[in-house]
Parts: structure tokens; C-alpha cells; sequence
């Protein structure tokens, strides 16, 4: 028999999280980096840092927002659109989906059992907006490279 694991033991559940939550984290630094370094006329100081964490952080809330309209079905429309652009010049192109809302009906269905994944987005979005309250902070008290 085979044995049941708990959700909150069970590695395999929280991989996906963790991998989207690195690859966001590093294309979110790889941002900060470039903006700290490429600021035009402007030498690379603690302004320069909190821009680019700015950015960074904007990128990641804005990732994880689009994200979730995708999870949610908001921007089926488009979707649906993309997949009958073939058929409105040619008559002979057979439709996968007779109309949007059978689509609709089809992608509901095939999200039901799928989870969470923008909150890994949100949750290194806010590390970084935190790293951004701090270093203002510290710009407020004097703190400079």
C-alpha cells in the first residue's frame, strides 16, 4: 500500500515555488544590477541602488500581477483570439473551439487541479521591497558608498 505524505513534508510540491522563486530572484537582481551600472550621467551610488531596486521591484509585482490574470482566466480573450487568427482568412482551417465560451469552459476545466504559482513572484518581489525600504533608510541617515 502505498503510503500518504503530507503536503507540508512533501519536497516535491514546493520545487515548482522554488524554482520560479529563484529564477525570478536572479532575473530581478540581473535588473538591479543593470540599472545600477547603466544609469546614464549618474555615478554609482546609493540613488543609483535604490533605482534600481525601484524597477526591480516594480518588474516582480507587475510579473506576478500578469501571472495571476493569466491563472485566472481574465485574458482568455486574447488567447482565444491568437488561436482563431488562422481561420478568419482562411475558410478550410478547422477550429479547435467552436467559441470563447466553450474555451473558457474547456481552460476552467484544465486549471482546476493547478496551484498558486505568481505567489512565489510576490513573495520575492516583497524581499526586494523590503531591501528597498531599507536601503532609503539608510539614505535618509547619511549612509553612502
Amino acid at each position: 500500500m502505498k503510503k500518504k505524505t503530507n503536503r507540508i513534508t512533501n519536497f516535491r510540491y514546493y520545487l515548482p515555488y522554488f524554482i520560479r522563486g529563484i529564477i525570478c530572484f536572479l532575473l530581478l537582481l540581473a535588473i538591479t544590477l543593470l540599472v545600477y551600472f547603466f544609469e546614464l550621467n549618474t555615478p554609482q551610488t546609493i540613488i543609483s541602488l535604490l533605482d534600481g531596486l525601484l524597477v526591480s521591484t516594480i518588474c516582480g509585482y507587475a510579473t506576478s500581477l500578469f501571472t495571476y490574470l493569466v491563472y485566472s482566466g481574465s485574458l482568455n480573450f486574447v488567447a482565444y483570439g491568437f488561436s482563431a487568427f488562422g481561420s478568419i482568412f482562411n475558410k478550410n482551417v478547422n477550429k479547435k473551439y467552436k467559441d470563447l465560451k466553450e474555451y473558457n469552459d474547456v481552460k476552467k476545466i484544465e486549471r482546476a487541479g493547478k496551484t498558486y504559482y505568481f505567489l512565489s513572484y510576490v513573495i520575492v518581489s516583497s524581499v526586494y521591497l523590503v531591501g528597498l525600504i531599507v536601503f532609503f533608510v539608510l539614505f535618509n541617515n547619511g549612509f553612502s558608498f
